[in-house]
């Protein structure tokens, strides 16, 4: 009865700090060849699945472009040195590019004689020919030419471009990838307060926010279910023995169970998923048939033969759901793992706890 009392409250004590995996990558298992390809293009090029994307979407390239730049000198400007991959350096929009085009030209417009006659007479004084200087003067008058997706293309960097842009609907995308990190998630999270105006239009996508929201909403589905069920089973169990004490014999291997998992799952890091909840009420609705038949048993204390076939019984279920826990598969692992954590605490529960109870009250 000790050692109950203590899983329970060690349990209501550790449930806070459970956690749940929101990952995705969780649910399925990754072949050996694919994860040593990914690390060679890791190494090569740098973790790409590692980062977040930011997508700037506008009605055309240009404005997509402008709203990508913006993203780029906001992130360069909050958070200095961050590994940014984006075309806002290469390719800026058309407007911006005519514009400094146009303010190339009228400084050369205003500067370029008065600098060419002092590099005239700089020459006569240092030896040089008259002409020694025109190459460069000719390409200072010579118009300049904007940059385009064929110039990209034509230094090599054209599948970069088309990796970075692309058309969804009636509009233009332009991503840009940042780190996956804690610093970029704050920076774009609404929570630290109004963004500028000029990233408002462009969207986060991140595998760890995702995940975050993912195993957000695993608590909170898996608080409300347990609430649930267990409403009900506490209800269908009262209804069945009709006596508070019985009723409470049948649930303690349920509740030894599910203490058990949250204790277990807490202090050894263990993370929830989506299966490992599945398989949590699998140990709530075994727990519970575990109770009802010790309970039931109760009235006659010289028949062992219950006892026997709880005992066997639970056996065999970690033996069959245990089985899972050596599976490679991390889903199939964490059905295993949740079975033979509840149902080795339900099994001495049953056993012992539910009888013991039945004396005290005797």
């Amino acid at each position: 009865m000790i050692v109950f009392v203590g899983l329970m409250v060690g349990a209501v004590l550790c449930w806070p700090g459970v956690r749940f995996d929101g990952r995705l990558q969780a649910l399925s298992i990754v072949p050996d060849d694919l994860v040593r390809a990914e690390q060679l293009v890791a190494d090569s090029w740098g973790d790409v699945r590692g980062m977040a994307m930011v997508l700037s979407r506008g009605p055309d390239l240009d404005n997509a472009l402008s709203k990508a730049g913006d993203v780029f000198e906001y992130i360069s400007k909050n958070l200095p040195g961050q590994r940014i991959i984006s075309l806002a350096p290469l390719l800026a929009p058309g407007s911006q590019q005519q514009a400094a085009i146009d303010r190339w030209e009228e400084f050369w417009s205003v500067r370029g004689p008065e600098l060419k006659q002092t590099v005239i007479r700089q020459n006569r004084d240092l030896g040089f020919s008259a002409a020694a200087f025109d190459p460069f003067f000719e390409y200072i008058a010579a118009k300049p030419e904007q940059v385009s997706m064929d110039d990209l293309r034509a230094l090599g960097l054209g599948d970069l471009a088309d990796m970075l842009i692309f058309r969804q609907g009636d509009s233009t995308v332009v991503m840009t990838l940042v780190p996956d990190s804690p610093e970029i998630l704050k920076l774009f999270s609404p929570d630290q307060g109004v963004l500028p105006l000029e990233i408002r239009d462009s969207n986060l996508v991140s595998q760890k926010l995702l995940g975050q929201e993912i195993a957000t909403a695993l608590r909170a589905d898996m608080s409300r279910f347990l609430v649930a069920a267990g409403l009900l089973v506490v209800v269908l169990t009262f209804m069945l023995f009709r006596r508070f004490r019985q009723a409470v014999q049948a649930l303690v291997p349920a509740v030894a169970g599910l203490c058990a998992l949250v204790l277990a799952t807490a202090i050894l890091s263990i993370e929830f998923n989506l299966y490992s909840m599945a398989a949590t009420f699998l140990v709530l609705g075994l727990g519970v048939d575990y109770g009802i038949f010790m309970a039931s048993r109760d009235q006659e204390p010289e028949d062992l033969g219950t006892s026997k076939a709880v005992l066997v019984s639970g056996l065999t279920t970690l033996a069959g759901f245990g089985a899972l826990i050596l599976a490679g598969h991390p889903a199939l692992h964490s059905i295993g793992q949740t079975v033979i954590i509840g149902i080795a605490a339900a099994i001495p529960a049953a056993l012992f706890v539910v009888p013991a109870l039945g004396k005290n009250y005797a």
